[in-house]
């Protein structure tokens, strides 16, 4: 855990120096007394997340149409596999 709080400028320079090459995500862990969990996480950056509700149903839609062509496909598959069989 930090023993002072890190600025955002100071995570800028920390992320900006990790990725230049100049120092790893181990040392700047032991130098600024973070975890090296914290820096990765600060490297992988937000989370990106979908807010705008209409993209979220739309994205329900999609998922349901494509489980059920997986479904039928899946169907197909195995009723032609049971004809070659017999």
């Amino acid at each position: 855990m930090a023993s002072k709080p890190i600025t955002p400028a100071l995570k800028a320079q920390i992320i900006s120096s990790i990725k230049k090459g100049s120092t790893s995500a181990a040392k700047a862990a032991a130098t600024y007394n973070l975890t090296e969990r914290t820096i990765r996480e600060w490297l992988r950056g937000p989370a990106k997340k979908v807010t705008n509700p209409s993209d979220v149903l739309r994205l329900q839609r999609e998922n349901q149409q494509l489980r059920a062509m997986l479904g039928k496909l899946l169907l197909e598959r195995e009723l032609g596999q049971r004809e070659q069989r017999a």
